[in-house]
Formats: structure tokens, C-alpha cells, sequence
């Protein structure tokens, strides 16, 4: 029998200004609680919880695929600790490669390089997927200098798939990625709106 369910894990955002920065409630004991799944979503408010979390991110040693739900609005900060923690982890699928750039964000985007031999050095990820939602059309260059950074630094890495607008074609031509990787496939797909 498969069984599957989704549980939220938000702030509220209905909070006022002032107490906004009172401590937030401690999610650790629901995050171990939920550290066996194969499967986990994560959204932009899961992020921003494990962020405030004090604790440390527990392993989770059976999932095999995370999918990240990501905005240009919010940060990374949590995710290099999320995916060292995933060390069965095959498919990774982002969607909405832009976020909001920090230091946080160690060796998993371009937005601050510091040391080169984290996560994507020894990541298991086999299958990287990016969902975009025109954010292409915007910033092209960092786009693909994104993509560029996974495929060159994911070693284990057997197929990348990109869903995006047609426009993503004119950047795979333009040879901004490195096309000559032979793991690269790239199915090419308008996103849903």
C-alpha cells in the first residue's frame, strides 16, 4: 500500500511586527519525527522554519528525493545543511532556481563560493530537475551560470532535466551551458503558470 500525505510547517503570518521577534516554537522534535520519509517537499516557509531552528538538521537516511519549493524572496540558508544530511539522496528537484542571495548558501549556488569541497563535491544526486516560471527571461546569465555550477560540480550526476518557457532553448544554443557533458539531457517544456 503507498501511502502518501503533506503536512505544512509555516510561521504564522498574522503575527504583528513587534512579535515577530519573539523565538519561534522549536520544530525539532517534528523534523526527527520526520526524518524516515523517501519522498520530502519542501516549500519556502519549511525553510524559513529549519532556518530559525537551533538545533542541528537530523539525517535523513532513507529520502531519495528532496523537491525544494524556492522563491526569489527567500533565502537558502538552511539547504547546504538539509542536503549534507541526505546521503541516500538521488533526485533533487528545484523549483524556482532564483533566491534571495546570501552567504548562507555555502557551495550549492553561486551566490558565495567559500569552500569548494561541500555538498556538490560528494553529492549522490543523480537526476537534477529545474522547474522555472520565467524567471529565465529575466537574468539568463545566472540561469545558466547556475545550471553551469551543478553539472560541473555534481560528480555523480546522470540527467539533468530543465522545464521552462522556449526560451530556454535560445540559452542551451547559445552554449552558455556545457552542452559536451554527456549526462546532460535536457527536455525543454512550457511551465504551468
Amino acid at each position: 500500500m503507498n501511502c502518501q500525505f503533506s503536512v505544512v510547517v509555516a510561521m504564522s503570518s498574522n503575527k504583528k511586527e513587534e512579535e515577530e521577534e519573539e523565538i519561534v516554537g522549536d520544530a525539532t522534535t517534528f523534523v526527527i519525527g520526520i526524518s524516515g520519509v523517501r519522498k520530502l517537499q519542501v516549500s519556502e516557509n519549511t525553510i524559513e522554519v529549519l532556518d530559525l531552528k537551533r538545533g542541528s538538521i537530523p539525517q535523513f537516511m532513507n529520502l531519495t528525493q528532496l523537491q525544494i519549493k524556492s522563491f526569489e524572496t527567500m533565502g537558502w540558508g538552511s539547504v547546504p545543511k538539509l542536503l549534507r544530511n541526505c546521503p541516500s539522496l538521488e533526485e533533487l528537484i528545484i523549483q524556482g532556481l532564483f533566491h534571495m542571495t546570501g552567504d548562507g548558501c555555502g557551495d550549492v549556488c553561486l551566490c558565495s563560493i567559500i569552500e569548494t569541497s561541500l555538498y556538490l563535491l560528494t553529492s549522490p544526486v543523480k537526476v537534477l530537475t529545474i522547474y522555472e516560471r520565467g524567471d529565465v527571461i529575466k537574468d539568463r546569465e545566472r540561469f545558466a551560470g547556475q545550471v553551469r555550477h551543478f553539472l560541473l560540480t555534481m560528480p555523480n550526476l546522470q540527467q539533468v532535466v530543465l522545464y521552462g518557457r522556449q526560451e530556454m532553448e535560445e540559452l542551451l544554443l547559445s552554449k552558455k551551458l556545457p552542452l559536451s557533458l554527456t549526462y546532460l539531457k535536457a527536455k525543454l517544456r512550457e511551465t504551468w503558470q
